[in-house]
């Protein structure tokens, strides 16, 4: 659920490691829901609505419960709008259902197929699901905190 900053953070994590208020989409590339990372740090938009390609791909990963790998930070700084994350790690999230705002101020809602008394109302923004442990298809390393996603690399 959006973190309205009334909260008291992560009780794991160093103070200032949940970001109150900061809550933003990364800044997609050429059209599709991803974003570069680089050397450890995820730049975040300023804008707050889901855009059309990451609305579609939530609505394909709710659907077909196949997870989507997130990035996990641990620690944020907004500077001067949009916040930049230093990340811990990777994991795999299975979208049960979502309630958020879009481009076209409509809204994008798809009911969670779990549990619908998760279902968030109205005015409230939520990305529903359950983190899993996974592998990803990806050549390098992730050059982070290992929090249940491999890299797997061919040999010989």
């Amino acid at each position: 659920m959006l973190n309205a900053g009334t909260g008291t953070g992560c009780a794991t994590e160093p103070g200032g490691s949940d970001g109150p208020a900061t809550f933003g989409w990364v800044a997609p590339q050429g059209g599709n829901c991803s974003a570069p990372i680089s050397a450890g740090f995820l730049h975040g938009s300023a804008a707050t609505a889901v855009s059309f390609s990451c609305q579609q791909d939530l609505q394909n990963a709710r659907r077909n419960q196949t997870p989507i790998v997130v990035p996990v930070y641990v620690s944020q700084s907004a500077g001067s709008g949009a916040p930049t994350y230093t990340l811990q790690g990777f994991a795999e999230f299975v979208v049960t259902g979502f309630n958020m705002p879009d481009s076209d101020g409509d809204g994008a809602f798809a009911s969670d197929w779990l549990n619908p008394a998760n279902d968030c109302p109205d005015t409230e923004t939520c990305l529903n699901g359950f983190f899993v442990h996974g592998v990803i298809p990806f050549t390098g390393s992730l050059g982070s905190t290992n929090l249940g996603v491999f890299v797997i690399n061919l040999t010989g």
